[in-house]
Formats: structure tokens, sequence, C-alpha cells
């Protein structure tokens, strides 16, 4: 709340301001608020050329009072923002906006960049003035700064969960998959994609309706991405190791891909796990599913003289 001295304050301003009598006095405290204020004022005429600044203005651009007034709003704003710049004050000129407010760069007398928060309005003063703008600037760098190292920190981020060699999936309260790697892809392989639907968990199901579409709608889209299109076209032989209690790559995937192959009269072998899931936990059956998969390589690819 406010307390006497603040009214007897305002009230001696407005006051000194509506006074006839005392325009010296009115014109140094405008000045004075001008000049001591904590945020950059500058006002320019209507082809952008600087007729006054502020000390808060000179000191973020590191020029004195006359070298800013010998300069203009696009002399000192970086190439990349001259378009946006020039067609902010157009608008503002011809009435368009009432002000403008806008983050840019200028250049500081350095050379280096300072990014700034400005807010531009016309002042008219008076029949006899011509009108002028007056823009409000506050140093906005450190927080671009910031702004910057966190997108290149999300972008590190993205790019190490992108190449992670675990498969990483984040779902919502419904389970609908919102987020996933490329291992996570690859980790579930796939034969017919409509038959993955009736037998993978919802979780999955949610996931692959998030890239192919509806099962209904879109079948031909799942048709197209079924690698069981294009069975008929496999040459190397084939073997399949598989757990029985996959639910991310159900048997029933596994069991369609050899009775399609063999139909086709291709090679094929196939060993189901009764007691393993998606990866093969046991060591036992670790250890003859490596014995099974040398053993095939010798069969097929080993050279033979």
């Amino acid at each position: 709340m406010k307390n006497a001295a603040d009214f007897a304050a305002e009230s001696g301003v407005a006051a000194l301001l509506e006074s006839g009598a005392a325009p010296a006095l009115a014109d140094t405290l405008f000045r004075n608020t001008v000049d001591h204020a904590p945020v950059g004022i500058a006002f320019a005429d209507r082809d952008g050329s600087y007729c006054h600044c502020n000390r808060a203005f000179c000191a973020m651009l590191g020029y004195s009072v006359d070298e800013l007034t010998a300069r203009s709003i696009t002399s000192i704003t970086l190439p990349e923002d001259l378009a946006a710049t020039a067609e902010g004050l157009e608008r503002l000129w011809s009435g368009d906006i009432a002000h403008l407010d806008v983050e840019k760069r200028y250049r500081r007398r350095d050379g280096s960049a300072l990014w700034v928060r400005v807010t531009t309005s016309l002042v008219d003063g008076g029949r006899a003035t011509v009108p002028c703008t007056v823009e409000f600037l506050r140093d906005i760098s450190a927080r671009k700064e910031i702004a910057a190292v966190l997108v290149q920190n999300q972008t590190l981020l993205s790019t190490l969960i992108a190449e992670l060699p675990l498969a990483l999936l984040a779902c919502d309260v419904d389970g609908r998959v919102t987020h996933h790697n490329r291992a996570a892809v690859e980790l579930f392989g796939i034969t017919d994609w409509l038959t993955e639907q009736e037998h993978e968990e919802p979780a999955l199901q949610q996931y692959d309706q998030s890239i192919l579409g509806d099962p209904v709608k879109d079948r031909k889209s799942y048709e197209d991405a079924s690698p069981i299109k294009y069975f008929k076209n496999a040459k190397a032989p084939l073997l399949i190791l598989q757990g029985a209690n996959d639910i991310r790559d159900p048997k029933e995937e596994a069991e369609q891909a050899e009775t399609i192959l063999k139909k086709e009269g291709k090679v094929v072998d196939a060993h189901y796990y009764p007691d393993e899931g998606h990866g093969f936990a046991k060591r036992e059956n670790q250890i003859d599913a490596m014995q099974r998969t040398v053993d095939w390589f010798d069969r097929y690819l080993k050279t033979r003289h």
C-alpha cells in the first residue's frame, strides 16, 4: 500500500508536470529520468537515426552518446535481423501496430553481438515537433546463451539416446509409446505386422499403430511393411531360434515364417525353447543356441575345398 510520502511524491511530480510556470523543471525531471533509467532508452527519427540515447543504452553497446547519435538503428543491427527490423518499423510508422516488441541483435562497438529485447513506440511531440520513435531495451544475452546451451545439450542427449545399443521406450499413462530409439525398433523382429497386432502386448500394439496407423483402415501399409510379402524372394537358408514365451516377438510369427518358407521350398531350420522368452536367460539354452548357430554357419557358410 502507498504511504503518505508516496502520495506526496506523486502529487508533487504531477503538479510539476502540469504546471505551466515551471517548464524548465519538468524538462529537467524528464531528462534525468531517461538518462538514469536502468534500461536502455533511445529516440530515433523517421529514417532510424538516433537523436538521443541514455547512459544504459550507451553502456550496453560500448559507444559514447556522440558516437551513437551519429549512427542509426539499421547501422548497428546485425544483417540477419535487418529485414525483420525494417518491416517492423515500417508497420509502426504506418500505424498498423501500436508498438513493436521484438528480440534482435545489435552490434557492439567491439564488433560482438548483443541480444536485446526491444519495445518501440511512436512519440508525438506536438504540432511543432516531428514524431520520433522511442525504444526501450533490455540485455537478454545471458538468457540466449543459456537457451543455446540447453539446445546443444538436448541435441547431444537425443543423439546419445538414438545411438544407444540398449532399447529405450517411453510410454504415457495410457501405455502409448511416445518416444523410442533405433535399438527399440531393431529389437522387435516381425514376420507379418497384421498377425503381430493380434499376438503382441498392448503397449507394443500402440507403438506399431503410431508408425503404421490403424490396422483396419491402413491395412495396405501393414501388408507392404511386412517381410512376409517378400518371403518368396528369399535365397539364403534360414535358422530360427525362438523363445516360446516371447511377448515381443511372439512364437506365432516365427512359426508363420517357417511354414511359408518351407512351402516355397526354402531351406529352414527352426528350434523353439519352451522355457524362454525374448532372449535366452538360461545358460544351457544360450550354449545350445550358440552351438546351433556355429553348426549352421559351418554347414552353409564354411568354405569348401
